[in-house]
């Protein structure tokens, strides 16, 4: 552990770790449908702790849904924990249930155009998802069923603990897992070799030339420009796939049209493009979103509409938004 860290906060580390190890022995013994009943209870338990994430989820769907009220909004902030938690619990499930003989028992693969994704099983590819459904499962199922395994961008644990455990669940199917620092350089070459890629098109990244500002359910907020720098450089499409939970357990993966980015275009534009794909699909059904982060941690300079409680103004954020503007 970091020697900086509290005691209290190194007590907490090693009790997080406990726990975890102790759930990736359990969960896997339970049957499907004990499974859900599990993520349905745990769920409960973590909506009625987590105040601090109840706080912020609130705070964000009072912006996006002005019109509800709170005890309108309170039921999608509990299905949305419920989905957090099912996701965690099939992340720890996967590895000793799902295989090629029984992955279509589980999951259901939707495509807009699929003579496009049938002609990318076997070259340079850069799959995008948000944080929504168990978003995990998605390299997982494609490198079970495709010869080439996507290396996976995943930010590391606050916990260091947590990190490798999670990497070696995420990797169960052979896809190669690498941290979200200094990830460019490396998927650069690994795309530019024929590789593929997966990672979150939602993924919080602070101001800085990695990042750029798009506008997100009518706010500006800082994500990655990881996918169309990618693209820009390589060539390979970038394909939004989006993970649709079902309500008996099952999940439907929604494969998206391939969007293309040449190097004339602006690494903002692409990346607006990308979120605005998903942006319908969580406006439809919120619940499955992760609602708890704070997506909006960054106050403009002048801002059009109220923004949630907890942003703030930051310079690094004002120098990003001055470097171009932002998007209608």
């Amino acid at each position: 552990m970091p020697a900086k860290l509290s005691l209290w906060k190194r007590c907490r580390f090693r009790l997080e770790a406990l726990g975890v190890r102790v759930a990736i022995r359990m969960v896997p013994r339970l049957s499907r449908r004990r499974l859900l009943q599990t993520a349905r209870l745990l769920s409960r338990c973590a909506w009625w702790i987590d105040r601090r994430g109840r706080r912020i989820a609130e705070a964000n769907l009072q912006v996006v849904y002005p019109k509800r009220s709170l005890a309108e909004l309170k039921p999608i902030i509990r299905e949305s924990y419920h989905y957090q938690t099912r996701s965690a619990l099939d992340l720890m499930w996967a590895p000793q249930h799902l295989c090629r003989d029984t992955l279509f028992d589980h999951i259901q693969f939707r495509y807009e155009d699929e003579d496009a994704i049938a002609r990318l099983k076997e070259g340079p590819v850069i799959w995008v998802t948000p944080h929504y459904g168990t978003f995990e499962w998605l390299s997982t199922a494609w490198g079970l069923i495709h010869k080439i395994k996507p290396m996976i961008v995943a930010e590391d644990f606050r916990n260091p603990a947590l990190t490798p455990l999670f990497t070696k669940l995420r990797g169960f199917s052979g896809n190669p897992i690498i941290s979200s620092e200094r990830a460019m350089v490396r998927l650069l070459k690994h795309v530019k070799r024929g590789g593929q890629t997966a990672f979150l098109t939602d993924l919080r990244v602070k101001p800085s030339k990695a990042a750029t500002i798009i506008r997100c359910f009518g706010f500006d907020t800082s994500v990655t420009i990881l996918h169309a720098f990618l693209a820009q450089q390589t060539g390979a499409p970038i394909v939004p796939v989006i993970c649709l939970p079902q309500d008996d357990g099952r999940y439907v993966f929604h494969f998206h049209h391939p969007l293309h980015a040449t190097r004339e275009d602006h690494p903002q534009g692409v990346a607006q493009q990308c979120w605005d794909v998903f942006e319908e699909t969580i406006r439809g059904k919120p619940a499955p979103w992760l609602w708890m982060y704070k997506h909006w941690r960054y106050l403009p300079s002048a801002p059009d509409r109220a923004y949630p409680s907890y942003a703030t103004r930051s310079k690094r954020f004002d120098a990003l938004e001055a470097s171009h503007a932002s998007p209608s």
